[in-house]
């Protein structure tokens, strides 16, 4: 190569070597593939031997407790006392939801003039009285209840009730259309129950109605890691809590401390265990009767929760009603069909057609179950003033209602 120099000289370079194209990027070839089908063998390896040695090689707490559960909520509590009650056998369960839990509690609340620890109590002691048969009666009602979660309650407690009792359940047209419940699996029942009680392959698929639940359900069952995660969790979280205990020492609270405790992370966390209950934070009063009721309109949330009924999912549910009727059966267990009073004002938010439709498959359930059906929705004999919302009965409803029940039966 000839350059030109600014004073006219001239120089000659000789041309630059050519570098291969090895020596450019380097002697080492590229080996990203190779690394990767490693990194994932590794991986896989892991992950089934995570899966298969607890299997073959059971960890010191396998079995586990699958009654456990790291977040307990209502359903926990009442089932838990159900078990360890299991010996003193009822004559009378009530099943249901929040409709049925008003009734009850409060009739017993101020029929027995005395606090109600809505986490703990489980009892139906103003119907006993109103029976006066030396009855014992359990509540296995649970707020938002629905039915499918009423059958695995009863399935789960059905060693409480005696061969020949009665289980009455109260029922609602939201325990089949409520559209802020959008799947049986999003329940606190099911997240705690179908770990304990056996599914067959009918029912887990009503429970798993779509694809992406029904292949979660197969791998929890196939995988030992999905199947034990809770349980896994649920020792970690008592080792957490043995290490805080260690370096702090064990806090002794008094009843109402604990209580205010749970209220206090509430305030601080409000969607941290949502479903989470604790003794004595959740405290029914007996209502001064001589006061006029208070009530509070919530008819925009019952707009949100009746609009857009899925036939689907109420064709579901009434399944799921069904098989409380057939399990009754199988226990020599009376069955009664109760539709719960509601105020006229939440009645009419429904499609007349809708709430016939309604009350038709009720009939027909009970007719199917050789069950008793009692229509309690009575706008003239529960007005308004019954009720401390649109559906939940005040303690004057509550002792009419269990009157009346008492008298029926």
């Amino acid at each position: 190569m000839i350059l030109s120099m600014t004073n006219g000289a001239t120089t000659t370079l000789s041309p630059a070597p050519k570098i291969s194209e090895s020596v450019e990027l380097g002697s080492k070839k590229p080996e990203k593939p190779k690394k990767l089908v490693l990194s994932f063998g590794i991986a896989a390896t892991i992950f089934l031997a995570l899966n298969v040695i607890p299997q073959v090689f059971p960890p010191k707490e396998f079995p586990f407790n699958k009654f456990d559960h790291p977040c307990k909520g209502s359903v926990w509590y009442l089932v838990d006392d159900m078990r360890k009650t299991s010996g003193q056998k009822a004559d009378y369960a009530l099943l249901g939801s929040s409709l049925m839990v008003a009734a009850i509690t409060n009739a017993d609340a101020t029929g027995q003039n005395k606090q109600v620890d809505l986490t703990t109590y489980h009892k139906a002691a103003y119907l006993d009285k109103k029976l006066n048969r030396g009855t014992s009666s359990v509540n296995l009602a649970v707020a938002g209840e629905m039915p499918s979660d009423a059958f695995l309650i009863l399935k789960a407690s059905i060693e409480k009730l005696k061969p020949g009792s009665t289980l009455i359940y109260g029922l609602a047209p939201r325990d089949f259309i409520d559209h802020d419940f959008k799947s049986p699996t999003d329940s606190e029942a099911y997240q705690l129950l179908h770990r304990t009680v056996p599914l067959e392959p009918g029912l887990s698929d009503k429970y798993n109605v779509s694809i992406w639940e029904k292949m979660n359900y197969w791998i929890e069952k196939s995988l030992f890691l999905s199947d034990n995660a809770i349980d896994i969790q649920s020792i970690m979280s008592k080792w957490g809590d043995t290490a805080i205990d260690t370096i702090f020492g064990k806090q002794t609270l008094t009843d109402y401390a604990i209580g205010t405790r749970f209220w206090d992370r509430q305030k601080l966390i409000p969607s941290y265990k949502m479903v989470e209950r604790i003794p004595n934070a959740f405290i029914l009063e007996p209502e001064d009767l001589t006061k006029p009721p208070v009530y509070v309109d919530n008819t925009m949330e019952y707009v949100m929760r009746y609009r857009r009924p899925d036939m689907k999912a109420f064709a579901n549910q009434a399944y799921f009603v069904q098989k409380i009727g057939e399990l009754c059966k199988e226990r020599n267990i009376k069955l009664v069909l109760v539709n719960m009073p509601i105020t006229e004002t939440n009645q009419n938010i429904l499609p007349p057609a809708l709430y016939q439709t309604y009350m038709s498959k009720m009939k027909e359930l009970a007719t199917a179950s050789g069950a008793r059906f009692l229509d309690f929705n009575n706008h003239s004999e529960f007005p308004k003033t019954d009720f401390n919302d649109g559906v939940h009965m005040n303690a004057r409803g509550a002792i009419k209602f269990v009157d009346k029940l008492a008298t029926v039966l």
